[in-house]
């Protein structure tokens, strides 16, 4: 009998993240696999010579007969170039700004024309477009636009056909051993900021309104570059809130330390998939208020607050009605847990690939 050939995987990200680690720890036990970070964050020349590397990747693992990568970006139209090429079969996945377009605020894959060639040519050549969330095919934003917003890729490239899932993201960390009950009056919110519009899309300019609200509660902001702390300071006087505290990026450690003692998690943001710095603060049993944006209000179910519209008024007032509402915090952290298990990913991924044949 003829021994059947094992399927190897070459798996591309454009940065070292904790949900990219769970994914590939996920397809390591679906099948071997050979995973490339591309150092995106370290500047445009390190990623350069990075996108030069994947066709030769690509040839030199011949048994790699399914290349993935994170993102519809220009690593994916590399990737899935050359996949096509050399008969491989290849999959993306798509999270956020590969699946929206804001032109007021520069936002998404599809803003400059050469990133949009190279996302659009990925998304319809690739075998199979994997999304974290259903509106990231096929939507329409409100919270920003009451007269909806188009996002989603089948509204947003014209006559493409590829196949398309939803496999829901996992928690990325085994579940904290002791949830702080005792929580400090304090309000988070965790958030890249690659450029100074981010801080309008992740919503923190209605957050500071919030601040001058709740002189009584401390505020903290994690995710803000230095380099965009003068910007910020002169459009917002940032130092005039004694009660907000910005930081930079933080380790994934110290992320989860202030999810444990914070009483409410934020993520008011414009734009997002399914935010996994939400699932884990849920995960740490915050109380959490979002904005009613793609898979942010499933996350957050019946433990917390929805605004439907992007008003700095909605937003006081969703927190004001949490900051007094007694919860479980060791319930929300079990819900988010049986909801997001790494064992869910799992299976859903698995029966995704199946789907190539």
């Amino acid at each position: 009998m003829e021994k059947r050939q094992v399927v190897e995987a070459l798996f591309l990200y454009p940065n070292d993240s904790s949900f990219t680690r769970v994914d590939e720890n996920i397809l390591g036990q679906i099948m071997p696999v050979t995973s490339i970070c591309l150092r995106q964050s370290e500047g445009k020349w390190t990623y350069l010579r990075r996108l030069c590397s994947i066709f030769p990747a690509v040839l030199k693992h011949s048994n790699a007969g399914l290349c993935l990568c994170w993102f519809a970006d220009y690593h994916a139209f590399v990737m899935v170039l050359a996949a096509k090429l050399l008969k491989r079969k290849s999959i993306v996945f798509i999270g956020g700004y590969d699946a929206v377009y804001y032109p007021e605020f520069a936002y998404g894959v599809y803003h400059r024309a050469l990133r949009k060639f190279c996302a659009v040519y990925a998304l319809k050549h690739c075998d199979l477009i994997i999304a974290n969330h259903e509106a990231l095919l096929s939507s329409e934003n409100t919270y920003y636009n009451p007269g909806g917003h188009p996002e989603g890729v089948f509204k947003l490239i014209p006559r493409l056909k590829t196949p398309a899932v939803t496999v829901y993201n996992s928690i990325t960390d085994d579940a904290p051993t002791v949830i702080n009950l005792k929580r400090k009056q304090q309000i988070l919110s965790v958030g890249g900021t690659a450029r100074p519009e981010d801080f309008y899309n992740k919503g923190y300019d209605m957050l500071l309104h919030a601040v001058k609200a709740f002189p009584g509660w401390q505020f903290m902001i994690v995710g803000i570059d230095k380099k965009w702390w003068d910007t910020l300071e002169q459009r917002h006087a940032l130092s005039a809130m004694p009660n907000l505290k910005i930081h930079p990026k933080l380790t994934h450690k110290e992320v989860l330390d202030l999810m444990n003692e914070s009483d409410i998690y934020v993520q008011a943001s414009i734009s997002e998939g399914m935010p996994n710095a939400l699932i884990e603060a849920m995960m740490y049993g915050c109380k959490a208020l979002g904005s009613n944006v793609a898979g942010i209000p499933y996350i957050i179910g019946d433990n917390g607050k929805i605004i439907g519209e992007r008003k700095s008024t909605a937003l006081i007032e969703g927190l004001r009605e949490l900051m007094t509402k007694d919860v479980d915090r060791e319930a929300i952290a079990q819900d988010i847990r049986a909801r997001f298990s790494v064992q869910n990913r799992q299976k859903g991924l698995r029966k995704a690939i199946k789907l190539l044949g």
